[in-house]
């Protein structure tokens, strides 16, 4: 029978070559992790700045819409009765030369706000 050699075990040393390359995996490691959580110009960033956009141009559609459609009530508006012209402009406020306008304050009491808004009656 043949007896086996069993090498003997040196300890580990890493040439200056395998050095070179866990000192680049780990530089690019670190420069992954920086690009990723930076403030200036991190994914994250670039993550939320594109919500950001998303969620404007969801606002600017809506506006655009709403400003077509009040557009279309300007044109009906002038093509329609006077009377639907009046009673547009009254309720946003605006009165006919001579008209009196009446403008009611109401102001909250301590006793009406504690009970709910209620107000009391006097004198039943």
């Amino acid at each position: 029978m043949k007896k086996i050699q069993i090498p003997e075990k040196r300890p580990f040393r890493p040439t200056a070559g395998t050095l070179l390359r866990w000192a680049a995996v780990a530089l690019a490691l670190l420069l992954g992790v920086y690009l990723i959580f930076s403030q200036d110009s991190g994914l994250l960033q670039v993550r939320q700045l594109r919500e950001e956009r998303d969620r404007l141009q969801n606002e600017v559609q809506r506006l655009q819409s709403e400003k077509e459609e009040l557009q279309h009530q300007i044109e009906s508006l002038k093509k329609s009765d006077p009377f639907v012209i009046e009673e547009e402009a009254r309720r946003k406020g605006m009165s006919r030369e001579g008209d009196e306008v009446y403008r009611l304050h109401y102001q909250v009491t301590p006793d009406s706000a504690s009970e709910g808004g209620e107000q009391k009656s006097q004198g039943q």
